[in-house]
């Protein structure tokens, strides 16, 4: 990795955390404030409607957005096919679902979720007309432009939802937020580009990068079906309140462990692929990123099990009480939710489109039977079972990366193992020590977190987890830069 591009890449990460977890404080606070409003119901008619959106937004892309970036060179051509596939694919999509509306309100057996989803769907335009100006902005590494406004567009959308929950509007409140953002962001990218589309729609440069992205389109197309039938099944089989503890909970849950992982993934897939001609290269970014991230993600995750309920209580009130086993449970499958998404990023970076489809096939199929089998114990059986699958998950990713770049799944359990054991172990011990202390719930939440952590940072220097030592390095760095800067003035 040359200087240059480890630089850029080292801003990119910086600028792309300080995007996700300023979108995600910025959710989570207005989640704070919406969820005291609006009810489970609100929510679970969203969950129901989000089943659709997800699916038409990930056929929408077609893959295009991922072999954009893959590729090393696109010409303007490129850019200005895939905008007007965009745009073209999510008017029809949106018509669609305008008219499917009543069926779908007639499956779920609620009537407003006909006029819900007509307004809903508007964000499948909204979406299709910026893909590209935010395409490009990765592609260059320019997260600081995108995380100006994404942060602008989350805040705006935010404050429409509160104004209008806090003035009676229940769940159109969670739609205008949702409008609100998009239309924001749409603007701003537009304003803040200079590039706009050709007159031309190139088919070579269509079939191009469909050769690449249409397997990613089926890769993705299925993913979110899996995801998604969670909440349709809970919706149809059960109730707009049990999904909307459900999607309480895993929004809660989604908040910490999709901010890192993200960042590592919008960051380091452009990275990987400008270094795929060199393999060494690419395997020792891998490690770097993989072992960064567990260091995080695993205690966060386990951190998070332990004070769930007085959490969701402080946060959102014990209205939200029933969602906490959900989310506890869930907390477990996101530990190696960022293994996943690490090795499957790599795979795609490299071209291996063929490996993300397969690998996507195995585990989806996997996940559909555990959740069917799930089923059987209500929506804690259907929530375990995907959390169970995740662990299947990784070594079906860890196979194929182990096939392109020889770092396969013996290599990084060996990595990755002695963090998740001392994670475990000290989850463990905290949880022995705080049921010798009796405290007001506040208080508990408090010594809780303090126990683990120093328990984690202490074991990590001793057991020297390369992960504690790179976040040391990047410290240490960090603290000479500034003290040689000081020097010189």
């Amino acid at each position: 990795m040359t200087t240059s591009l480890k630089e850029r890449t080292i801003s990119g990460m910086l600028w792309s955390f300080v995007r996700r977890s300023g979108n995600r404080i910025i959710s989570f606070a207005s989640t704070l404030v919406l969820a005291r409003l609006l009810t489970p119901e609100d929510y679970g008619i969203i969950g129901m409607i989000v089943v659709f959106t997800s699916l038409s937004l990930v056929f929408i892309d077609a893959g295009f957005t991922s072999a954009l970036i893959q590729k090393k060179e696109p010409t303007r051509e490129d850019y200005s096919t895939v905008f007007y596939w965009n745009v073209i694919i999510s008017i029809i999509l949106y018509v669609a679902l305008f008219i499917a509306a009543p069926a779908i309100a007639t499956f779920y057996r609620m009537p407003l979720i006909s006029a819900v989803l007509r307004v809903q769907g508007i964000v499948l335009v909204l979406g299709a007309l910026g893909a590209i100006q935010g395409v490009r902005l990765r592609k260059h590494l320019n997260f600081r432009k995108l995380a100006g406004i994404s942060l602008f567009s989350t805040t705006i959308g935010a404050v429409t939802g509160i104004i209008m929950a806090f003035s009676g509007f229940g769940v159109w409140s969670l739609v205008a937020k949702e409008l609100i953002d998009r239309f924001c962001s749409l603007l701003l990218l537009w304003i803040g580009s200079s590039w706009r589309p050709l007159r031309v729609f190139s088919k070579n440069s269509f079939r191009e990068l469909f050769n690449y992205g249409s397997l990613i389109l089926l890769s993705h197309m299925t993913q979110s079906f899996v995801i998604q039938i969670q909440s349709l099944i809970i919706g149809r089989v059960f109730s707009a309140r049990d999904l909307g503890f459900y999607t309480q909970a895993r929004h809660i849950h989604d908040i910490p462990h999709q901010t890192i992982t993200s960042v590592i993934d919008e960051v380091m897939f452009p990275v990987y692929s400008s270094l795929q001609d060199d393999m060494k290269k690419v395997v020792k970014a891998v490690k770097i990123s993989l072992k960064s991230l567990v260091f995080l993600n695993f205690p966060l995750m386990l951190l998070l099990a332990l004070i769930a309920e007085p959490l969701f209580v402080i946060l959102l009130s014990d209205k939200w009480i029933e969602s906490v086993p959900y989310f506890q449970i869930l907390c477990f499958g996101g530990m190696l939710y960022s293994l996943n998404t690490n090795n499957v990023s790599v795979i795609m970076s490299l071209g291996k489109s063929n490996y993300v489809l397969i690998a996507t096939l195995i585990k989806r199929g996997t996940t559909l039977l555990f959740v069917f089998i799930g089923l059987q114990f209500g929506i804690f059986g259907i929530v375990t079972g995907y959390t169970v699958s995740m662990y299947v998950w990784f070594p079906v990713n860890a196979y194929f990366m182990g096939k392109i770049t020889g770092y396969g799944i013996s290599k990084q359990i060996k990595d990755i193992g002695p963090n998740y054991m001392m994670a475990i172990a000290v989850a463990f011990a905290t949880f022995l020590i705080s049921q010798w202390i009796d405290l007001h719930f506040i208080l508990m939440l408090i010594v809780q977190t303090v126990i683990f952590t120093a328990l984690y940072i202490g074991a990590a220097y001793v057991f020297s987890i390369d992960g504690y030592k790179t976040y040391l390095e990047i410290m240490k760095g960090t603290f000479n830069k500034k003290t040689t800067a000081s020097s010189t003035i």
